[in-house]
């Protein structure tokens, strides 16, 4: 589902057929000898079929030729796209992962999304879960997050920093700043169509309880096998999303390609989501890793959809979106291998998260894979026999000491990075 790294460690199966169409058993081979023996015999039945429309009209032997060589030609140029597509898929299986359209592309092109309320799990899991995107309008009503504004982050957490970008120009030229809450408050009205500011704050909610409580829960977004991650390379799972009028993410598929939640709590979103298929139109950003301790790569695009720069990026105008608004109490739940960009049509707060589970875990294993982050030589041979809940704890096994390591060390970093107040402008590794 992404632009894909062009080459990769061994790849892990995880619970696909062993084949694409795969030889015929000894016992089909049998039946069908069986079947030829008893009722081919000389002069037991007439010729039906092709055969027997060519014995019958007794074309002549060179339009027999012809057409039997013009089959072979067909046959062959088709069995080679088959046979290169299986080789391909076996050598290089995450080039397809997500990324191919198929059920995700069941979505007319210029199609809006679905807003439902009422929602069953079942319902969910069969029609959208990691398969299209869909606006729920019924479930942060009873978060505690729908009371905060301003006010309540000025007078609680005006002295926290916190991570932001700011945009003079265009969104190529966004710096990352950390800066007390409060210094952004006062000036949030000051912006422009090429001078916005954005917080994209992935510590201060996840790390303080009075924040992390008023996150609600929603019925399709518990079973999270995130929480089977160890605590050092466990992805935080609540961003706080404050921009100014103007203010926009980049166009990027998240993390781990994992399925993305997005929560609206004041103020209103414009979305841009491109289903899988379209990469060659998108230009997307090849060898980008993110600063997660638990590597993965970063699948993202130099386009900003709101402003495009047809001149440097043409065949962009190509590229097909799904666009809609999000409006305050709404949530938002984005499939994995959709590239995807918010833009602020006025001051929004939101908060975005993230879930693995049954119906993406596959891919987010296979993004761990391909990082290099577990040597796949080790999983068992019935790895991919396993049920999924399973198959995420024995990777997480086996994880490396040295990468637990690190991501103890990455995040002291980050919150010694944010907490300090020796320097006003320290370069942000977020990136949304």
């Amino acid at each position: 589902m992404r632009a894909s790294k062009r080459h990769s460690k061994r790849q892990v199966k995880i619970d696909e057929p062993t084949h694409l169409h795969g030889p015929a058993t000894d016992t089909q081979r049998n039946s069908q000898a069986n079947s030829t023996t008893n009722s081919g015999g000389a002069g037991h039945s007439q010729p039906t079929g092709v055969a027997g429309a060519f014995q019958r009209q007794y074309y002549p032997h060179w339009v027999i030729i012809g057409l039997i060589a013009l089959l072979l030609t067909v046959g062959y140029q088709r069995w080679d796209l088959v046979i290169g597509f299986a080789r391909e898929l076996r050598e290089h299986p995450w080039k397809f992962v997500g990324r191919c359209p198929s059920l995700h592309q069941r979505i007319p092109w210029g199609a809006t999304i679905d807003r439902r309320s009422n929602l069953t799990l079942e319902e969910f899991r069969r029609v959208y879960d990691a398969q299209r995107p869909v606006l729920i309008t019924d479930v942060l009503q009873d978060w505690g997050a729908m009371r905060w504004d301003a006010d309540f982050f000025l007078s609680q957490y005006g002295k926290q920093r916190v991570v932001m970008k700011a945009v003079e120009g265009t969104l190529d030229q966004a710096e990352g700043f950390s800066l007390p809450l409060e210094r952004f408050i006062a000036h949030r009205h000051q912006s422009s169509p090429h001078h916005w500011t954005y917080v994209e704050d992935e510590l201060l909610v996840p790390h303080t309880a009075e924040l992390k409580k008023d996150i609600g829960s929603c019925p399709y977004l518990e079973e999270d096998f995130f929480k089977l991650f160890p605590q050092e390379i466990r992805p935080w799972d609540a961003m706080l999303l404050w921009g100014t009028k103007y203010s926009r993410s980049s166009l990027h598929i998240d993390p781990y390609n994992w399925t993305g939640t997005n929560a609206v709590i004041k103020g209103v979103k414009q979305w841009k989501l491109y289903p899988p298929g379209q990469d060659e139109h998108l230009y997307i950003l090849p060898d980008r890793m993110s600063g997660f301790p638990l590597k993965s790569y970063k699948y993202n695009s130099p386009v900003d959809a709101f402003d495009p720069d047809l001149n440097r990026y043409p065949n962009f105008v190509k590229a097909e979106a799904v666009e809609f608004t999000q409006y305050p109490g709404e949530l938002l739940i984005i499939p994995t291998g959709w590239f995807h960009q918010a833009y602020n049509t006025e001051e929004t707060i939101a908060v975005s998260g993230q879930v693995m589970n049954r119906a993406n875990y596959r891919m987010v294993l296979e993004e761990i894979f391909k990082a290099g982050n577990v040597n796949v030589e080790s999983l068992p041979s019935s790895f991919s026999d396993m049920a999924p809940v399973d198959q995420v704890r024995t990777v997480m096994e086996a994880i490396p000491q040295s990468i637990l390591d690190e991501g103890r060390r990455v995040t002291e970093l980050a919150l010694n990075q944010v907490k300090s107040r020796s320097h006003e402008h320290t370069r942000s590794t977020v990136d949304v």
